[in-house]
């Protein structure tokens, strides 16, 4: 009986994979030709309980990798220590220590649960870190560096983009 089980989920799993793949081929295929420039990036996250935003951080550097975008920042739009830690592991580990890191304000920002940053906690004490940062007030305010980035930016249009902003999670930065 298990081993039916077993072979029932295998399937399903397989299938997962085959539409996810169709739907990507289909994306590739149906994308406008590339810039002739990398696309400045900012990226607001609320890197801190579970690994999706991480996965999406992999993902803006394999992108810029390709040389199509630029990450100019990454904000973090939650109040914890090691959410702002964290970026700067996953970065100095892509090979961008550089990328400025910045993280809200705003004392009515989410605040996760002690217990519940155990995955952004072994990030930022167990890998390589640039930042000589302890906690999240050594960090820039992200209002401060979006407004100054957009400024930098005035052209800013659907046809031509000249700054790209993420955001995943609360926007409360934006």
């Amino acid at each position: 009986m298990k081993i039916r089980n077993f072979q029932c989920a295998a399937k399903q799993k397989h299938l997962l994979v085959s539409a996810w793949a169709s739907l990507l081929l289909l994306l590739f295929i149906s994308m406008p030709p590339q810039a002739d420039y990398a696309v400045p990036v900012i990226l607001d996250t609320d890197l801190a309980t579970d690994c999706d935003d991480a996965g999406a951080v992999a993902m803006l550097h394999a992108v810029a990798e390709q040389g199509e975008v630029f990450v100019l920042s990454m904000g973090i739009c939650i109040q914890n220590d090691y959410s702002v830690l964290a970026p700067d592991a996953l970065n100095t580990w892509y090979g961008r220590p550089d990328i400025l890191l910045v993280t809200t304000k705003n004392p009515d920002a989410y605040k996760p649960a002690a217990g519940g940053v155990r995955y952004v906690r072994q990030l930022s004490r167990e890998y390589p870190r640039t930042n000589l940062w302890t906690t999240s007030a050594d960090a820039t305010d992200a209002v401060a560096v979006y407004r100054a980035a957009m400024a930098a930016h005035p052209n800013i249009d659907e046809d031509n983009p000249v700054l790209v902003m993420i955001s995943i999670g609360m926007m409360i930065s934006l």
